[in-house]
């Protein structure tokens, strides 16, 4: 589709301090009130939602002037989160006639709906309080919005600040949402007001948001981003669980898509002469750092709930020790609130689409023994996958020699391979990596229970030197029981290591 583009950021939290922010002595002489503004906006989709699942919103809108926009909104899969496409006319009355778009666009959009009728989902009611910001050429609209979004059977609340470039520089813009961030810890919404109408009409719905066309595209600037995209949105959806409730489940997702950033990042750096994704490596490891003490715990209460009872005769102490967990894992838990409380998350989901969307971010190096530029997304991924591979098939090599030190980075070498087999997985045939992924995937599980055991005994002995000698056999027999069980995962392990030390692998 054709059009134009709109560029807007949208933060939620405690925006009512927006006012202190914007009447500051740094930003009050760039900043001039525009007044407020009323608006009634109607969503329209087919029955089955068919518009919505290919990422096109259909509205009109309706002012407090009695005037209608009918407009179309959709996203654009390798542009940043921030983006969307939109095209808009006027209309006489509220009539939503497919015609008013003129006839390649009314074309477009029958092709997706075919003969299925257009009916009305739910309606968006906002009070707008509008600011405009101007810093040279650029023109940023600041607007606070509350209002409620209304469908059949529920009615969720908006309160949202609104972040839209008008003109100039995009870099601008992301430096005022930052700015905003650090002084009202906000949170980022990813989310447009309409898919969160439609969510409301069918939660089931949010798997259409966000698609791209990862693996259609072999530019690799494009390619990249758009596979970043996807680790950013899940990234997000699981800090705004966090948000609510600190679940071990969002933990540990959170954790691992920022270790899988982080194994991009450091990859793309050896092929890129550009700095900044040491930066960005060093924001996520910062953040999962946070939640890594929290995760120990939890994973310290399974080893102790895999125990078959019967084992560990001695209940009390297991209380004791139990209740000594908890309490240290509770300090980790308050302790690493600070990714939302302090707006961290919110901070790196901007700097990253920031860096994502500058022409020439990826500034492709040279390797001296490659006679070609890395011009593909094939090269990058050839070269990247080949030198990490090698790494771990070396240290592999010797794992029946490795001690808790050399598995644990046999490991880490493992998870990085597996990382960026996936990243780069959709230029590949599926058939091509299902079973080299299979063979990880098995190596990851035995070295991953085999530094859990590792990791439980330090945090154990930790914990129970603080408590009564009792609790210090308990551990003992806790770890004892899961190295016993260990023993025949870890011959189950070296066979699995020679399969894949003897499988090919899967990119030329």
């Amino acid at each position: 589709m054709s059009g134009h583009s709109e560029i807007e950021i949208k933060l939620t939290g405690d925006v009512n301090k927006l006012h202190a922010v914007i009447q500051s002595s740094k930003l009050s002489p760039f900043i001039k009130w525009m007044g407020n503004k009323k608006y009634k906006t109607y969503y329209y989709d087919t029955k089955d939602n068919r518009l919505i699942k290919n990422d096109i919103v259909l509205r009109r809108r309706e002012s407090a002037e009695n005037k209608n926009i009918l407009g179309l909104k959709w996203r654009n899969p390798s542009s940043s989160l921030f983006e969307r496409g939109e095209y808009e006319v006027a209309i006489q009355d509220d009539r939503v006639d497919l015609r008013a778009f003129g006839e390649i666009w009314k074309q477009k959009i029958e092709q997706i709906i075919g003969h299925s009728e257009i009916e009305q989902k739910f309606y968006i009611q906002i009070q707008r309080e509008i600011y405009q910001l101007y810093s040279g050429d650029t023109v940023i609209e600041i607007s606070l919005d509350e209002g409620d979004i209304v469908s059949k059977n529920k009615t969720s609340n908006i309160k949202e600040i609104e972040l839209e470039l008008k003109s100039g520089q995009v870099s601008i813009l992301y430096n005022l949402a930052i700015n905003f961030v650090e002084k009202l810890h906000l949170s980022i919404e990813l989310e447009s007001k309409a898919e969160r109408g439609f969510l409301l009409e069918d939660s089931r719905l949010v798997k259409y948001f966000y698609k791209t066309l990862q693996g259609l595209d072999k530019d690799p600037e494009k390619y990249i981003r758009n596979s970043i995209n996807i680790l950013i949105k899940q990234f997000s959806t699981h800090i705004r669980n966090l948000s609510d409730r600190f679940d071990p489940h969002d933990i540990h997702q959170t954790r691992v898509i920022l270790r899988r950033l982080r194994v991009i990042f450091s990859a793309l750096k050896r092929v890129s002469s550009n700095n900044e994704f040491d930066s960005l490596n060093a924001e996520a490891r910062r953040i999962a750092a946070l939640l890594g003490k929290v995760r120990e715990y939890d994973v310290l209460e399974d080893l102790i709930n895999s125990v078959p009872r019967e084992h560990i005769n001695n209940d009390l102490c297991i209380d004791e020790l139990i209740s000594q967990i908890k309490t240290k894992k509770q300090y980790a838990l308050e302790h690493s609130k600070m990714i939302i409380s302090e707006g961290m998350a919110a901070i790196f989901i901007i700097k990253v689409e920031r860096f994502l969307n500058k022409p020439g971010y990826l500034k492709l190096g040279y390797d001296n023994n490659l006679d070609n530029q890395l011009d593909g997304i094939d090269k990058i991924s050839s070269l990247v996958l080949t030198k990490i591979e090698r790494r771990v098939k070396k240290r592999g090599s010797k794992l029946k020699e490795l001690h808790d030190i050399g598995r644990h980075q046999l490991r880490i070498d493992l998870k990085r391979l597996r990382y960026l087999t996936d990243f780069f997985a959709p230029i590949y045939e599926k058939k091509a990596i299902k079973e080299y992924i299979k063979h990880i995937s098995e190596l990851q599980e035995f070295l991953g229970a085999h530094n859990d055991i590792v990791n439980g005994e330090l945090l154990l002995q930790q914990i129970s030197n603080n408590s009564s000698q009792s609790s210090k056999f308990i551990a003992g027999k806790i770890i004892g029981w899961h190295s016993h069980a260990n023993l025949r995962a870890t011959k189950k392990l070296f066979k699995r290591w020679k399969k894949f030390s003897l499988t090919a692998h899967f990119w030329l």
